[in-house]
């Protein structure tokens, strides 16, 4: 007759295939705790890039013409997409965004950095709008693209030097995660109709 318990070898077995199932588990929540790692900081990513497209819509929303009376010559509302580069487009605006309501210069473009692309804003009071007076602050690093498009007259402009406002402005932005899955958030913005200052 055999007495209760187990034996050494049931014991040891026993053991094993708790340690192997409990190996599997721990694989298993190091990759759950890895893929919500990724998943959180891609949404991260996502909502700075959505801040910053909001508040380039909000000085689009907010823009005017360039000032008929300006002595200095206002290059007026710019877009520039250099030929064959679809990565880096340059916006000059007036605008009257903010809080006090003051018209001022302000320029988005796309300037290289250690980590890639990024996003840059320049400011300025709307006399001296030849260019913006601060310095280029970045917006939003690791870029993959800032394209900007106008529509005027039923037709897409990649390019804009007119001194009246285009009737609306595309912008999209290109997060570059991975060469393989981009991540693009895109907008238009109408523009003001014949608003000046």
């Amino acid at each position: 007759m055999r007495r209760g318990g187990f034996t050494l070898i049931e014991t040891v077995v026993a053991l094993g295939v708790t340690a192997l199932v409990l190996a599997g588990l721990y694989g298993a929540v190091l990759r759950a705790t890895a893929a919500r790692a990724y998943v959180t900081a891609r949404l991260d990513r996502v909502a700075e890039a959505r801040t910053v497209l909001m508040r380039l819509a909000g000085d689009l929303e907010a823009a005017v013409a360039p000032d008929p009376a300006d002595l200095l010559g206002s290059t007026g509302f710019v877009v520039d997409t250099p030929p064959g580069d679809r990565q880096s487009a340059t916006l000059l605006l007036t605008t009257r965004a903010g809080r006090n309501g003051m018209a001022r210069r302000v320029r988005y473009g796309v300037r290289t950095a250690p980590g890639g692309l990024e996003l840059v804003r320049g400011e300025g009071p709307a006399v001296t709008s030849t260019r913006p007076v601060r310095v280029d602050v970045p917006v939003l690093e690791r870029l993959g693209w800032f394209r900007v498009r106008c529509l005027a007259d039923g037709a897409w402009y990649d390019r804009w030097t007119e001194p009246a406002l285009p009737a609306a402005v595309e912008i999209r932005l290109g997060l570059e995660e991975s060469a393989a899955n981009p991540e693009e958030l895109a907008t238009i913005v109408v523009l003001p109709v014949r608003r000046s200052w």
